[in-house]
């Protein structure tokens, strides 16, 4: 029973090793009948070359299959053959010193779309928040002026393209959200700094403007929402007069700012492909449209109240980002063309 198992599993292994070598012994006939101009031949012998052999021998099976086809003007068929060979390699690319002149041609008959993608980016340049008044609330008649702050981001972004020229793009962006208000009671000049951590939630639609070799300029205009998990505040008081001065340097303002923000995106980005991917540099304006501050707690903090005599403006929060990343596509769409044939 022993020898009978192990010769039935010597066959199964041989007759396997036989139709992989059958296939590549196929393929270097039909080869040599390429090599001699029996272009019959080799559809013949591509024919019996079988599906379930490896992605290498089934490319070279199409190549093969393609260059013959076009030699008898099946132009149809022979961009349907390179079609099944670009789906096995998305990425090949023209070789001159291997590749006759003519399947360079077939080449250009279609486009190799990426479909699904996926990266990281990380901000080179700046995250600026602006933060808008849109109702201003004091307890001694001052007024609020509002300074940017420019900090980092980390994203990490997606998208699925439609064609070669629009898609959706989403990312999920780790921001910091920082912004200074400074006013003037009496003697005394004071300055409160928030620094409010986000996670944002954008989705747009992107669609290209030009296209030189490899670079891409592509329009965003979509919508985001922002989670806020944490923040930090500072204030100090100085009296100007006698140099005095009241400071904390660190608490919370989590209970008076709301945890959902939303609003509009609108952007651009210029894209570098490369062969399994692109650098991408991305530019972004995310223009808040809620309120932030949780307007049922305004006045529930007695020592920012009487102390440093501040009430939260109802405010929309506006940044600009800046960032590059590399995006990886993950799969393909190939499509045809337009062309005479």
């Amino acid at each position: 029973m022993k020898i009978n198992l192990i010769l039935i599993l010597s066959l199964s292994f041989g007759l396997n090793v036989n139709a992989q070598t059958n296939d590549e012994v196929l393929l270097s006939r039909a080869a040599r009948s390429y090599s001699n101009g029996a272009f019959s031949q080799v559809l013949d012998i591509t024919k019996k070359i079988s599906d379930s052999a490896s992605n290498a021998v089934l490319f070279q099976k199409y190549r093969l299959k393609a260059l013959s086809e076009l030699a008898f003007a099946q132009n149809n068929a022979a961009i349907e053959s390179v079609r099944h060979m670009l789906e096995l390699n998305p990425t090949y690319k023209f070789n001159p010193i291997t590749d006759p002149d003519e399947l360079n041609v077939l080449l250009m008959k279609l486009r190799v779309i990426p479909k699904l993608n996926l990266g990281l980016s990380l901000s080179i340049g700046s995250n600026t928040t602006y933060a808008k008044a849109t109702k201003v609330y004091t307890v001694a008649r001052n007024s609020k002026s509002y300074s940017s702050q420019n900090t980092m981001i980390f994203s990490i972004d997606g998208g699925y393209n439609f064609s070669n020229r629009s898609g959706i793009g989403i990312s999920i962006i780790n921001a910091v959200k920082e912004y200074s208000i400074e006013y003037k009671v009496q003697d005394f000049r004071i300055n409160l700094t928030e620094r409010l951590n986000y996670i944002d939630f954008p989705i747009f639609y992107k669609f290209k403007l030009l296209e030189a070799n490899k670079i891409s300029m592509y329009a965003h205009l979509g919508g985001f929402v922002g989670y806020q998990y944490q923040s930090n505040n500072s204030i100090n008081s100085i009296n100007y007069t006698d140099n005095s001065s009241l400071e904390i340097r660190s608490f919370s303002a989590d209970k008076r700012k709301m945890k959902w923000n939303a609003g509009g995106l609108f952007g651009a980005s210029l894209q570098y492909n490369m062969r399994k991917g692109s650098v991408v540099l991305n530019c972004s304006y995310l223009n808040g449209l809620t309120n932030t501050v949780n307007a049922n707690n305004r006045y529930t903090n007695p020592q920012l109240l009487h102390d440093y005599y501040y009430l939260d403006d109802d405010i929309q929060l506006n940044n600009l980002s800046i960032g590059l990343g590399y995006i990886i596509n993950i799969n393909y769409q190939i499509e045809r063309r337009k062309s005479k044939w």
